[in-house]
């Protein structure tokens, strides 16, 4: 694989899978590239790179569980008033089938 599409592919697979690529094994060039895409400071050495790329997949991992937790207590706390209707509803009907 030649040098240019061997760091087009690695590019590539890190978009796919940034959250879970061992950032610290990627070299400078696509650190910069990666902290350029998310609007953050490229300079500094390569291990303040890795830094600071870590910290915002670890942000953003945070703010996208945060955000889904919310939808989930948001979603339950509309739906629970149903499901304890159907609750009721199986315990009557489980209630007849026993007589």
């Amino acid at each position: 694989m030649s040098p240019i599409s061997e760091s087009r592919y690695r590019l590539y697979l890190m978009n796919q899978h940034s959250d879970t690529m061992n950032v610290s094994k990627m070299n400078v060039t696509l650190l910069k590239q990666e902290l350029t895409k998310r609007g953050l400071p490229t300079d500094g050495f390569k291990r303040a790179l890795v830094e600071r790329l870590t910290q915002a997949i670890q942000q953003k991992q945070t703010k996208e569980t945060k955000i889904s937790n919310e939808a989930f207590h948001d979603v339950y706390a509309r739906l629970e008033p149903q499901l304890k209707k159907v609750e009721s509803l199986y315990e009557d009907c489980y209630r007849s089938a026993a007589l």
